[in-house]
């Protein structure tokens, strides 16, 4: 029987030398299972940390029959290894038997977050500049709201408490909770297409300066993106790893930044919906010689993978295959990357195998393309340009000037603030499904809709490789009262 241990990576002593070592054959199978594991609830408010493992069991073939657990960590746990386990792609987990009929691999489970939880609610506690602070002597705010016990998610509005005020039990502000279902996944390769994959978003209200509480969920439950610290007792070094999920609940991607000699790096893996490794890059970020300000950014694909995990791009060279899309809408776009970055002519073709746009490239920049719509050529010189108001933002401002009535209700409470608006444009330049972000209240937010509505038909839609597509823009309308 093979046993896979759990490895720390061992970090060096500058950022070039520290990401070849990261990603240069990578123990592809430790990292979907690192960032994939979801800790349980409960087992995160009570600290948990620990290693489940769990013994495959595989057929002549090298498909799993049986999984087990070796040795129980607690049971939400358990569970929540076994799901991680059974996600691993057939075929990354074959490379891993070397002929044998077994193998263990050890699922960990680290809680980095603290909750002050108490009987279902969860307390956030915040110093006298409304930031979040653990230190107790420090405390003035405390919020509290209600959650669900097994997923976490936000159940109630949030209620705000003066600790230092003359009545500290008495509610000082009330954030409410809005549930917003009016995004969805974008599908890849290898997604099934009986899927629901709306998106919901639990937020709460901004009150005053306070944080906003935001979780966003699957229509199935499972999270949308998460967080995780990852560190090397060995190193001094901190890596954050930032993940987001498919709705399958395998990793999509993960950003791993850490800070090496003071210097930023990104490293990224980006995964197939089935579980198999699509690429890891990497970001190197550049500072000027005598100041902290970052300068730019280099960014590099070091390694490639196709669909049916055939290595196409090793060490920065090679033939590569991008997907773009699914179903009958998925693109298949190829080109040459030399030494990291794409270079030369770059086709898309679609299911069908027409071209759908040609692109040429040098170090990762677009030099010009060319789109094929409907037996016409389109040329472009930018990938996405987004929507702007005609005329300039100037002329958007003097609309507002215009048309914007300080509500009465507002004006007598002596409110200002800034109301931050969600809304779409067309491919007609029309404005639709307007939402608040942020409110002002008192009849402030209803305004800043009406306002924004009224522009409807004056904007410029935003284009993809010079076709026209609906974009979401997000702006603030300020109300500001004056002397």
């Amino acid at each position: 029987m093979k046993k896979l241990p759990l490895l720390l990576f061992l970090l060096f002593s500058i950022c070039s030398s520290f990401a070849q070592d990261f990603t240069k054959d990578p123990n592809l199978i430790l990292r979907f299972i690192e960032s994939t594991v979801q800790i349980p609830f409960m087992a995160e408010v009570q600290g948990v940390k620990g290693i489940v493992p769990i013994r495959i069991t595989t057929d002549d073939t090298g498909l799993p029959i049986k999984y087990e657990v070796v040795k129980s960590l607690r049971e939400d746990c358990d569970k929540e290894a076994l799901r991680v386990i059974k996600l691993l792609n057939p075929k990354l987990l074959k490379a891993n038997l070397n002929g044998e009929k077994e193998i263990t691999l050890e699922v960990p489970f680290r809680s980095f977050n603290k909750f002050n939880y108490a009987k279902g609610a969860i307390n956030q506690y915040y110093d006298s500049n409304k930031k979040k602070t653990s230190k107790q002597e420090d405390y003035r705010y405390v919020s509290k709201y209600l959650v669900d016990t097994l997923t976490g998610i936000i159940r109630s509005n949030i209620v705000f408490l003066d600790l230092k005020g003359q009545n500290p039990e008495q509610e000082m502000k009330l954030g409410l909770l809005q549930i917003d279902s009016s995004e969805y996944h974008s599908r890849e390769i290898f997604e099934d297409e009986n899927t629901s994959y709306k998106q919901y978003i639990f937020r709460t209200k901004q009150v005053e300066n306070f944080p906003i509480i935001e979780d966003k969920r699957y229509s199935n439950g499972r999270i949308v993106n998460g967080a995780n610290i990852i560190i090397n007792p060995q190193s001094p070094y901190k890596m954050v790893g930032h993940c987001s999920y498919f709705p399958n609940g395998r990793i999509q991607k993960e950003w791993i930044v850490a800070k090496v000699e003071n210097k930023p790096l990104t490293i990224n893996f980006n995964w197939f919906a089935n579980g198999q490794i699509k690429s890891i890059e990497i970001k190197e970020y550049l500072k000027s010689d005598n100041s902290e300000k970052i300068t730019g950014s280099i960014e590099k694909i070091v390694s490639l993978w196709d669909s049916l995990g055939t290595q196409i791009v090793k060490d920065g060279n090679g033939d590569a295959v991008f997907y773009e899309g699914y179903g009958n809408n998925i693109e298949v776009v190829s080109g040459k990357i030399i030494n990291g970055t794409k270079e030369g002519e770059w086709v898309a073709k679609n299911k069908a195998g027409k071209i759908v746009y040609i692109e040429n490239i040098e170090h990762n920049k677009l030099i010009n393309g060319v789109s094929y719509i409907n037996n016409k050529e389109i040329p472009y010189t930018r990938i996405e340009e987004s929507a702007e108001y005609i005329g300039g933002m100037g002329k958007f401002a003097s609309h507002l000037m215009s048309n914007l009535k300080y509500p009465s209700l507002a004006q007598k409470a002596h409110v200002s603030g800034k109301v931050y608006v969600q809304f779409t444009v067309d491919t007609n330049g029309n404005v639709n499904d307007c939402k608040v972000l942020q409110s002002v209240n008192f009849g402030c937010d209803e305004e800043a809709i009406r306002v924004l509505q009224a522009s409807s038909g004056n904007w410029k839609a935003g284009t993809k490789r010079g076709k026209p597509y609906e974009s979401r823009l997000t702006i603030p309308i300020i109300f500001q009262l004056t002397n």
